[in-house]
């Protein structure tokens, strides 16, 4: 009754076995027939809905597989606009510097000296303030103490108070004060020695140079740092025959300019075999100052010049 059914229905057609082995979509045509005739064969599905699948063709088959993949296929970038490359192009071209006038480079160049000042004060240390070592200022600091509240105005007060130091005269002064210079003194010479000790060999060598060079930059004099643990510089060949030189000549009452020509020519006149124990003396004493230099600051010194 169920294949009456399909045949009423129109479920069933002829097929050629060629025509289905022939290419794949007639396998799936086949396949849906087979389909539809079990769908009819069941008694709780009706007719219509039976004959209302369809058959797959080709281009539907290559549809389905193509279809997810056609999804997920990127779009093409597009390319760049011409306007992006010249905005690029013109970014990284850089403008040539703005040639500095005259007066620019009077303020650079003077901001340059002021850095260099200021990092050379840092490195020449500061000492530690004394305490007053002579009568005199320890009696005018009494002085002006005593005359500030009768007076007004600090250039007032110094003149009150130097007068009455030149009425009690610095022999009395003197002997007034006298034992507390003694006690400053000595403790300035004990705070300056701790100050020193504070410090490496190195950094007081190099505090040393940075005050020889403030020197030569203001034009004033500078005090180094006395440190019984700096290296002795070595000796030229010359200065070892100029220490010589004293006990075979006459100095006493003579310019220092006429004695220095005199020793000068004294030395070229010499021969090479009477130079010869100046320069070994000299030699030793370059050795000495390179293995003293390496144990006290660590470090072999740098442009030593060698004599001949």
């Amino acid at each position: 009754m169920a294949s009456q059914l399909a045949t009423r229905l129109g479920a069933l057609r002829n097929l050629s076995i060629s025509n289905a082995l022939s290419r794949p979509t007639r396998v799936i045509e086949v396949q849906n027939q087979l389909r539809q005739l079990s769908l009819a064969s069941t008694p709780r599905f009706t007719a219509p809905f039976a004959s209302q699948v369809p058959g797959l063709t080709s281009q539907q088959t290559h549809g389905f597989a193509t279809a997810s993949e056609s999804g997920k296929t990127k779009r093409a970038a597009k390319p760049k606009s011409k306007s992006t490359t010249k905005r690029k192009s013109s970014t990284s071209t850089k403008k040539p510097k703005k040639e500095l006038t005259e007066e620019q480079k009077e303020k650079k160049a003077k901001r340059a000296e002021l850095d260099h000042r200021r990092e050379l004060r840092e490195k020449a240390l500061q000492e530690p303030k004394k305490l007053p070592q002579t009568a005199r200022g320890l009696a005018m600091k009494d002085a002006f103490a005593e005359h500030r509240g009768q007076h007004e105005g600090a250039v007032a007060v110094f003149k009150a108070a130097s007068a009455s130091l030149n009425e009690q005269g610095s022999d009395r002064i003197i002997e007034r004060y006298q034992s507390q210079v003694d006690k400053n003194r000595a403790a300035n010479d004990a705070a300056y020695e701790e100050w020193v000790k504070s410090y490496t060999p190195l950094q007081i060598k190099e505090a040393n140079s940075a005050r020889r060079a403030l020197g030569r930059l203001t034009g004033k004099r500078v005090n180094v740092i006395k440190d019984d643990r700096q290296v002795k510089r070595p000796s030229s060949a010359f200065i070892q025959f100029v220490k010589d030189r004293p006990s075979h000549i006459e100095t006493h009452n003579r310019p220092v300019s006429e004695v220095q020509v005199e020793t000068a020519n004294a030395w070229k006149q010499l021969s090479d075999s009477e130079k010869a124990p100046y320069i070994k003396r000299a030699a030793e004493d370059r050795e000495r100052y390179r293995r003293e230099h390496l144990e006290v600051y660590g470090a072999e010194p740098q442009n030593m010049k060698s004599e001949e």
